[in-house]
């Protein structure tokens, strides 16, 4: 798995909408570990198994917030700057 830094070097270039569908996604697959995985069942014989998935998705869906907030403020500053410009005289 990818360390935290390394997901967010893969991911930066993203668009603002396409950080939002990768945090639906992690928030999906983290709910599935909390709601529960049976220790019969057959992700538990994998490789990382779910616990390190689950601790590697909590820390990816970090940074996806982190790129998400960087990205929401960079297009509100430009909007109140081209607001700003139009009530130029």
């Amino acid at each position: 798995m990818l360390t935290s830094k390394e997901y967010q070097k893969k991911i930066k270039k993203k668009t603002y909408d396409e950080l939002l569908q990768l945090r639906d996604e992690l928030m999906a697959s983290i709910a599935r570990y909390e709601r529960g995985i049976p220790k019969e069942d057959a992700a538990w014989k994998e490789t990382p198994d779910p616990d390190v998935i689950y601790y590697h998705e909590l820390q990816y869906l970090a940074k996806v917030y982190e790129l998400l907030a960087e990205k929401y403020l960079r297009k509100l500053n430009q909007q109140i700057l081209s607001e700003s410009r139009a009530f130029r005289y």
